[in-house]
């Protein structure tokens, strides 16, 4: 490998002057033009490549981005690094995937990273504890991170969603302009960030459409955690005990669960029930039928989250929050409410 020492013995000239003409540093400007254009002629014609990466690091700061997750091998977090990436090369910074499959391989993974001195941090799909740990981490070593979907209260952190709750009330308006009165909503959990918010979304929308919010029509709980639990649940409604004809999932992974269930029991989506997804990943142009959704813009979030986490590390003005618009995809799952009544506690189809 050519160095900056092989240059300046080549040129007959101080190691300085080929650093500073090479480095483009401002002081250039005391080297004549006549030397700089011989040192960047003999530069080119010995094959000299400048170690951006190396002579960051020896300054205390390099343009390394870090991209942080649990969940790399999900459609959505994927769709998010891409984004980041685009801001990432656009502003000449360069990206380090972190990827984290326990506690011990985590910190393992972080103390390395620390190493390296990262200008910034991005989190997609953490756990509290790893988020709380990077946070204090970060914190201390004055690095700025930027969050996907999840949440960090700290001052000068960046925050970036989807907007879940205008987008779950969009999708439960769509199914109330179908007729449906009774609808069930299947969530990961309200415990997580994005769920509460979709959650809080289905809640407004029944609200604003004049429908009560029944704790009866909640299910908390992935189905490969709780299989026997949301089988037993979507079966609950399918017997129509609830008077439920529409399920509005926290996910396309939930409601292609939730699909599943029904036609195996011999029914039919949408004429018997409709279902509905959030996120507008692949899958749902392979469900039969296809999937109405909410479309999340994974891309565009992961721009947000680098783009604005560079303003921080270049210290110019950034925003802190930032909700991304959503938009809802009406396929074939959902379709008009087939009308059931309840009399004498027993389950009759309207007339």
């Amino acid at each position: 490998m050519v160095t900056i020492k092989d240059i300046a013995k080549e040129a007959n000239v101080g190691y300085t002057a080929v650093s500073v003409v090479l480095g483009n540093r401002r002081s250039s400007g005391r080297v004549s033009e006549e030397l700089r254009l011989r040192i960047k002629e003999i530069a080119a014609r010995m094959g000299y490549s400048r170690n951006a990466v190396a002579s960051n690091m020896r300054s205390g700061k390099t343009k390394v981005i870090a991209f942080i997750s649990g969940d790399i091998s999900q459609e959505y977090t994927s769709k998010v690094l891409d984004g980041a990436s685009t801001a990432i090369d656009r502003n000449h910074f360069f990206l380090k995937l972190i990827t984290i499959k326990n506690d011990d391989s985590f910190k393992i993974s972080i103390e390395r990273l620390l190493e390296q001195r990262p200008s910034g941090l991005i989190l997609r799909g953490i756990s509290a504890a790893q988020l709380e740990f990077l946070s204090n981490i970060a914190k201390s070593h004055d690095i700025p991170i930027a969050c996907v979907d999840n949440y960090i209260d700290i001052h000068g952190t960046i925050n970036v969603f989807s907007d879940d709750t205008i987008g779950m009330q969009s999708m439960v308006e769509h199914l109330h302009s179908l007729g449906h009165q009774r609808i069930a909503h299947i969530s990961h959990g309200l415990h997580l960030g994005f769920a509460a918010r979709r959650y809080q979304g289905y809640c407004r929308g029944m609200k604003k459409c004049g429908l009560k919010v029944d704790d009866a029509f909640l299910f908390e709980g992935i189905y490969k955690e709780k299989p026997d639990e949301f089988f037993a649940f979507v079966n609950k409604i399918l017997s129509g005990r609830l008077g439920a004809t529409a399920i509005c999932t926290c996910s396309d992974f939930q409601a292609q669960a939730a699909m599943h269930i029904v036609q195996h029991q011999g029914k039919m989506v949408p004429e018997d029930i409709s279902i509905t997804g959030y996120g507008a990943l692949e899958l749902c142009n392979y469900t039969f039928p296809t999937l109405t959704t909410i479309k999340q813009p994974f891309e565009e979030m992961g721009i947000a989250a680098a783009g604005n986490l560079i303003k921080a590390i270049r210290g110019e003005k950034f925003e802190s929050i930032i909700q991304i618009p959503t938009e809802l995809l009406i396929r074939n799952s959902t379709g008009p409410a087939k009308f059931l009544t309840i009399k004498n506690r027993n389950l009759v189809k309207s007339e």
